[in-house]
């Protein structure tokens, strides 16, 4: 789901911008590359295009055998580029409004789990883990920011006062309640992304392991 957001937000920067030279930077085998493209002008839409198709195909997933330690760390790193691409929105064009909030997530995972039950397994590990990630922010009405209160009192040495934290606890409340309904509501407007998700094919390829004796 996520792809698919950025996917159609890449599309989106690439049609506005035809005949303008772009630095696009990509990663392949760990290592980032910076590539220079000048999208062409689609003269029947009036649109930019770069001659290629993202998500064509079927998808492809490899099961691999992994170390938990090592997908967790790469769970981290996807979260924190997710957040990155947040914090630079101008630059990626992805936004508040291309995050999902519960209609979203159930609809992924209800794919994933047609596709295949380890797929969803990975899907859960990392949905697991932002909100891990999520729930230590310094926000008030999130562990994290429970923790931030504590630190503060001991700090000055007494409790804060009742008023206060009832104030900022409901009205953090009230945000994140908020925002969950506006990213909801995206998700509901994105009906047809991730109903074609759910009918979308998807070939399994697992990898074989090495003999043990191997060199």
């Amino acid at each position: 789901m996520l792809f698919g957001l950025l996917a159609d937000q890449f599309i989106k920067l690439i049609q506005k911008c035809p005949g303008e030279t772009k630095e696009i930077v990509v990663k392949r085998n760990g290592t980032r590359q910076t590539l220079k493209v000048t999208p062409r002008l689609d003269t029947s839409a009036s649109v930019g295009r770069i001659g290629a198709e993202i998500g064509s195909g079927r998808p492809i997933y490899r099961i691999e055998h992994i170390a938990p330690w090592t997908q967790i760390l790469a769970v981290i790193d996807r979260t924190v580029n997710t957040f990155s691409a947040l914090t630079h929105s101008k630059q990626t064009g992805v936004g508040i409004k291309d995050l999902s909030g519960p209609p979203g997530i159930l609809a992924l995972l209800a794919a994933q789990v047609n596709s295949d039950w380890r797929l969803a397994l990975s899907f859960l590990v990392l949905l697991n883990i932002n909100l891990a990630i999520i729930n230590m922010l310094p926000i008030p009405v999130l562990d994290g920011g429970h923790c931030l209160m504590a630190a503060i009192e001991r700090l000055f040495g007494r409790p804060l006062p009742n008023r206060l934290v009832e104030y900022t606890t409901t009205g953090f409340a009230v945000l994140l309640i908020s925002f969950m309904l506006y990213v909801s509501f995206n998700d509901v407007k994105r009906f047809r992304l991730f109903r074609s998700l759910f009918k979308q094919e998807m070939t399994i390829e697992k990898n074989e392991a090495p003999p043990a004796n191997a060199r």
